[in-house]
Order: structure tokens, then C-alpha cells, then sequence
């Protein structure tokens, strides 16, 4: 995770702090497309947010996929954005609780190990 570029000082939160939970959902976002190995267009987007929604069903990720139909109305996105959609879906029911993994503790494992302690190790 250290070799995309993320500092795990931005994952330290003060637990005490009433809006922990909210910013450590908005920073686990970016984290979420590595875990997932969706990248950052608007098809994998989608993808992230399908697996969001299924590990903790927000109000945000429900927005973002709101738009799916639209865009399915472009056939060059069509198949590989209903693909996007089922991985992340599927991603999402088999893995663990994501917001319960503590990124900042494992910074230096390999990603490969990662996604095994997620339950995601199969899907790569």
C-alpha cells in the first residue's frame, strides 16, 4: 500500500472524536480500490461502490450507483461495467469487514497478504 502512495499517517484518527467513523470511511475509499484492484475511472468507481455498499450499506455508495442506468446507455460501458458491478457486489459479500481492518497496523505487508487476511485472496 506504501508503493501507491499512501501515508498511514492519514488513517491515525482520535477515536474520540465524534466524526472518526466519517473520516475514516472517506479516506478507506481510496484504500478500497486496492483492495479491490478497481482503478480509479468511472467503471471502477462503480465497482468500489458496489463493494462498499455491501460491506456497509451508506447513503453515498447508493448515490453513485443511482447513475448506473444512465451509463449503461453507453454500449462501449455496458459489459464491462456490469462486470464491474458483479465483481464488486461479489467482492463485497465474501470479504471481511473492510472498515474494521486497521490499514495503519499493516502498511508493510504485502498486498497479496492483505487481501488474504480480507478474504480476498481468491479473487486475484
Amino acid at each position: 500500500m506504501l508503493h501507491y502512495g499512501f501515508d498511514p499517517e492519514n488513517f491515525t484518527a482520535d477515536e474520540a472524536n465524534s466524526e472518526w467513523l466519517r473520516q475514516r470511511t472517506a479516506i478507506s475509499h481510496d484504500i478500497y480500490h486496492i483492495y479491490t484492484g478497481f482503478d480509479a475511472s468511472p467503471i471502477g468507481e462503480f465497482g468500489v461502490a458496489a463493494y462498499t455498499l455491501v460491506q456497509y450499506r451508506d447513503l453515498l455508495n447508493v448515490f453513485v450507483l443511482s447513475f448506473v442506468p444512465l451509463s449503461l446507455t453507453n454500449p462501449l460501458w455496458t459489459v464491462p461495467l456490469l462486470r464491474a458491478l458483479g465483481r464488486g457486489f461479489w467482492l463485497g459479500m465474501k470479504g471481511k469487514a473492510a472498515i474494521a481492518y486497521l490499514p495503519e497496523l499493516n502498511w508493510e505487508k504485502p498486498l497479496a497478504i492483505v487481501r488474504q487476511e480480507l478474504g480476498l485472496g481468491e479473487f486475484f
